[in-house]
Formats: structure tokens, sequence, C-alpha cells
């Protein structure tokens, strides 16, 4: 009896062993699993795709499509915007909840992270909004109290918590991102909200060993601990086993309406995909941002183009609260466009760039790409094929509807000498830009007059200088006694763009500008713009529906670079590089060319003439092929600047014409030009 009392206790503890490396085994694997940076909850009002993170089940909770009422002129009935509606959960008091179908386990050695997000509207500010875990070893909770909210953490029996007073208000929709990251000895928590870190701390903690997390989700009501929930409305709710400090936490969302209210909703894609969450994707901006700010309606299949602020008007009253536009055009995922009309919203920089309103264009360019837009005289001027058009910005109040329709007059507008990509107000012109690919002929910037009541002198010949090719916007800035034009270039979806830094001198309507800097920024960069501080403001089309599955680069935001940054001339840590370029001589330029109206004849006279030659008068002749002189003109040379000279060619017939220019007898350029008719 003895022996057999000695062996079977053998066998237990041979057995117990045994279980032991099992045990161990299993949880070394759990850990292997979680090791996967990704989403181990969630919950979607608008999305199931019957992953087991997503299967849940409710209890007084109603998921259904509303619209606040705000949004009933873009999304709520027939007669709409055509915008996306969405679906939220409602929870009409606090025994409401949602509970995940099965308990989320996840199990760690040591250190680890667990971070969330919640897209929530309270209809009063109490109750509890998520608890996860074993309320007597591990768990999570984010909950609502009379002055704030609690992010609560208990790790292996020890509870650590950040309780932050905050006003919030009722009927208003909240964006939280908190972390909680467990350290060897202490922990970490911090809270987010609308984009603002509002509160972090760090705990002591005892060294950390095992901890399991293991339980069913609950939104809302906790019925397993009776604690009561909170009352209002839920759109989305996540739980991640990762924090990424990048700057998808920090910016602003403008509450635009759409899903997750202007972020886009990558978060919809089911977990294990080729494509990570949105948080994952964000790229690195190799310079110092003041403000980014996620790009309102991206959801709705809109793409961004155009920015400008109420600053780009020199004579705006500086002490006002300038206004932040964005254009934006609309492009389905199968390339269609043209369906809905093109919009440009107004942004309040002193609201965290909320969307204040959003205007939708019924002139000409109304489906137009709006590449580029300024503002001038509380008036947004749009660019596109070959036009730019006036559209005058009500008045605001706080009475003011945030959807409404902008229409123009044939006097607003106006025909340019150019394909007309892009557009910027200075010193009293409107400076229009193209848009060209490598493949394409040379683009240039038109400096066009403008009067104080907006009235674009488009009959007179325009200032003209070339540009770099695949140029997307331009801005002006004086530093330091020397004026500067600023450039934006794109290099398609999975490489940098730039900005780049020309001195005024150094601008040419024959050869490329002079660079003294290059800054590299994420792809899709667009148009530009200076505010009131002298920040350079852009904005990234890498966020738009249309690009999000084909594009490496990923940075949806409109943002603005320091003005301490900006006018650095060279700083390689915030991804600037010093350029040097080199002038040389060329020849004459003929635009438009090919021509159906007239052309603009233009010759710098800085390079290839003496001073004596000011005074002097230049010699212009067109003839054809055959060699039949068909006009004719003696041109005054009054300084050492650029000839820039138009011609009526409506009356010449279709085909190939050379234009000629000889002074004191000799031929110093030609060039050849086509005209249709």
């Amino acid at each position: 009896m003895v022996n057999m009392k000695l062996l079977n206790s053998k066998k237990r503890n041979e057995n117990h062993a045994i279980f032991k490396i099992y045990v161990l085994c299993f949880i070394f694997s759990l850990n292997l699993v979680v090791a996967q940076q990704t989403v181990i909850f969630r919950f979607n009002a608008d999305y199931n795709n019957g992953s087991p993170i997503q299967n849940n089940y409710t209890h007084n909770v109603d998921i259904s499509t509303r619209v606040d009422e705000i949004e009933e002129v873009a999304r709520g009935h027939e007669d709409s915007w055509g915008y996306s509606s969405r679906k939220t959960a409602y929870f009409p008091n606090n025994l409401s909840y949602i509970s995940s179908s099965e308990a989320v386990i996840q199990s760690y050695f040591g250190a680890h992270t667990i971070s969330g997000e919640v897209w929530i509207k309270p209809f009063e500010i109490i109750g509890q909004i998520l608890s996860w875990g074993s309320d007597n070893e591990n768990s999570i909770g984010l909950r609502f109290f009379d002055n704030g909210i609690i992010l609560n953490h208990r790790l292996n029996d020890n509870n650590y918590q950040i309780e932050l007073e905050y006003s919030f208000e009722n009927l208003k929709w909240y964006h939280f991102n908190w972390f909680s990251k467990v350290l060897s000895d202490s922990i970490n928590m911090g809270l987010f909200i609308n984009g603002i870190l509002i509160s972090e701390d760090t705990f002591p903690t005892p060294t950390t060993g095992y901890s399991n997390y293991n339980s069913i989700v609950n939104i809302g009501y906790n019925n397993a601990s009776n604690t009561q929930g909170f009352r209002g409305e839920v759109y989305a709710l996540n739980i991640k086993n990762y924090f990424y400090n990048n700057q998808y936490n920090s910016a602003h969302t403008p509450f635009d309406g759409s899903a997750y209210f202007g972020i886009p909703k990558y978060h919809d894609y089911e977990v294990g995909s080729s494509i990570d969450n949105i948080d994952q994707r964000v790229s690195f901006n190799p310079n110092e941002i003041n403000n980014a700010v996620f790009v309102p309606y991206q959801n709705d299949d809109f793409i961004p183009q155009g920015i400008t602020n109420s600053f780009e008007d020199d004579q705006f009253d500086s002490t006002s609260s300038g206004m932040v536009y964005v254009s934006l055009y609309h492009k389905t995922l199968n390339g269609t466009t043209g369906l809905k009309k093109s919009i440009i919203v107004e942004m309040d920089p002193l609201n965290n760039y909320k969307v204040r309103r959003c205007f939708r264009l019924n002139g000409y360019l109304n489906t137009a790409h709006n590449g580029g837009i300024a503002f001038k005289n509380n008036t947004i001027y749009v660019s596109s094929i070959y036009r730019i058009e006036a559209y005058e910005i009500p008045p605001y109040s706080d009475s003011s509807e945030k959807y409404i329709d902008l229409y123009s007059t044939q006097d607003d507008l106006y025909p340019v000498d150019c394909q007309s990509s892009f557009v910027t107000y200075y010193n009293d012109s409107l400076w229009i830009g193209e848009y060209r690919t490598s493949s394409e002929s040379i683009p240039y910037l038109l400096g066009y007059p403008i009067n104080d009541s907006g009235v674009v002198f488009n009959d007179e010949p325009p200032k003209i200088y070339r540009l770099p090719r695949r140029s997307q916007g331009v801005a002006w800035r004086y530093i330091d006694g020397i004026n500067y034009l600023y450039i934006s270039q794109s290099n398609g979806g999975n490489n940098y763009s730039k900005i780049y830094r020309c001195p005024t001198g150094g601008l040419s309507i024959s050869e490329e500008p002079v660079v003294d800097t290059v800054f590299n920024i994420p792809a899709g960069a667009e148009d530009l713009s200076f505010n009131r501080h002298g920040d350079l403001l852009t904005v990234s089309e890498s966020g738009a529906n249309y690009f999000h599955d084909s594009w490496g680069i990923f940075y949806p935001f409109v943002y603005d670079i320091p003005n301490e940054v900006i006018n650095k001339p060279s700083n390689n840590n915030l991804g600037v590089a010093y350029i040097t370029n080199t002038r040389y001589p060329f020849s004459m330029n003929v635009y438009p060319n090919p021509s159906n109206n007239h052309i603009y004849i233009s010759y710098e006279l800085d390079y290839g003439m003496d001073s004596n030659q000011i005074g002097k008068n230049l010699s212009l002749t067109i003839s054809n092929l055959l060699g039949q002189q068909i006009y004719s003109e003696n041109i005054l040379i009054k300084d050492r600047s650029f000839l820039n000279h138009r011609i009526n060619s409506s009356k010449f017939s279709s085909g190939t014409y050379i234009i000629t220019l000889i002074t004191k007898g000799k031929k110093i350029g030609s060039e050849f030009f086509v005209n249709l008719k």
C-alpha cells in the first residue's frame, strides 16, 4: 500500500509537471499570437465582417440609420446632397448594453499594451462606457462621472486609473483614444479627446509577471458587476493590443458628419487582411507639424485638391478669426467623376478645425477637378479647365446653415491662358499654374491683375514664369527682404512629395525656377497657402478612398508646417536639402501653343542683350512655312526685364507659323507655333 501510494504520488507529480509544461507552452503560443499588433475587439454599427471580434449580443440597444438634424440637408433624405449616411447604436437607458458573444482572451508575460477608441455621443455625462476583464485580477474600464471621465486599468489585483475633470456637452459627438502601456515596473496611461492629449500619467508597479485578460467585453451596462451604463449613441468602438505614437493620435477630427466624422474608415477591414488598421498606416512626416486635421468628407468619396485661408488676402482683417478652406471633387472607387458636385469646406482653426460650413458649387465648374483655390475679398476663386470662377462666401452667424449651395454668374467666370490646375492670390494678382506630367509640354505660372472688387483683368498680358513639371500648387512669401515662391510637387503614391523654395530673382519664363531649398513631405501633396503666422498650409490626397489600397504612403491630413521651419534655408533633420541651380541663357517662348485665339510672345532681355539696347526697337515678324510674312511689329525695349507681348491670332489660318525677333539687323530668337481654327 505504501509503495502504491508513493507510485501514485510520483505519477501525480509527473502529470502535474507535464500539465505545467502544457500550460506554459499554451501561454507561450498565446503570446506568439498576440505579438501580432492587431484589433482584438471591434464594434461598428455600420459594419460586420462575421469575425468573432465583432459578433455581439445587444440588450435594449437599437442599431439603425440615424441622421443628426444638422446633417439632414446632406445625407438625410431623397433630395439631399447624396452623402453617405451611417448607423449608430442607441442606448436609451443605463441598463442598455452590447456584449461580445464570447470571451476576449489575451495573455502576456511581462510588458504589454492595451489601447482603444470610441466614437460616442452622450445624452448625460454618467455611466460605464467600456468594461473588459476580470474585476478581481486584470481589467480595463472607461466611464463617465459627473465632472469628467475615468480610465481604469486593474493589473494583477492592483488598481491604476486616470480621473480627469472635463466639461463634456450632452448631445455632442466625441472621439476618445486611450492607451495603457504596462512596463516591467510601471504602467503608463493616457487619454486623447478629439485629437488632444488631455491626460497622461505613469504609476509604479510591482514587477510584471503573467497577466491574463479573459472575459466578455461590454459596451454600456455591465450585467456581471451590475455597473450602470451610459445613455447615448455609439458609432464604433475597438480594443487593440498595441499603441502607435504617430500623427494619427493627435490629429484633429473635423466632425464632418460622415463615418468616423472625418477619420478614414479603415477600421472596417477584416483583421488579418493585407491592409493594416489606419493608425498603423500613417506615414512619417520629416517636418515638424503645428496642426494636422483629418481631411473632411473622404468617407463620402471626395478627394482634396485646393487649400487657402482668409489671410491669403493681405487686406483681410487681422483681428478676425480667419477660416481655412479646402476644395474637393468627387470620384468613386471605380474612377467615375462628375456624379456629385464639387465642394469647398470651411474649417475653423480656433475650434480644432471643426467643419463650420460646407459649400456646394453650382457654377460652370460645378463638377470640375478644382485643383486649387484662392481667397480675396471674401470670395473663393476656383481653377479648372482653362478657367477660373469666383464664388462669394456668405456672411456667417450662429444661425447659419452648415450645408450651403453657392452660385455664380457669367461675370464670375474668367477664361485664362493655361489649363489652370491651381490658383493663389498674392500682391494684387491671381496666379494660375499648370500641372503637367514629365511627358507633357512645359507648365507655366501666369499672374493676372485683380482689383479690390475681385474683378480679374484677364484681357491684359499676364506675368509668366516657367514651373517644374508635376507642380501641384504655389504660394508666395516675403522673408527677410527676399520674396520667395514655394512650389509643391507630387511624385506618385509611393514616393515623398516635395516643396521647393525659389527666390523670385530666380524665376524665368524660359528656365525652371532656381531652387534654394527642398522640403520632403508625404505623398499626395496638393495646393499651398500661408496663414497669418507664416505657417505653410497644405493637404494630402493620399487618404482618399480612391487611393487607399494602391498607395504605399498614407497621410490623410490637412496640415501646416511652422513658420520657423519653412523659413530655414537648410536643415537635414527636418527633411530639408539645400539645392544650388545654375541659370543658363534661353530662347523665346510662345504661349499657348497650339493657339486658336491669341498668343503671348515672351523673351527675357536680361540674357543675350546689353544694357545699351534699352530704348531701341525690337522687330517681331510672323511668317508661314512658305516664308510669307503675315505680321510684323516694332517693339520698344523699355527695360532689362522681359518682353511679354500679346497678338490676336484669331484671324490667322490653321497651320504652323514662325515667329522671329530681330534687333540691329541680327536675329536673336525664333520659335514655331501652331494655330488651330
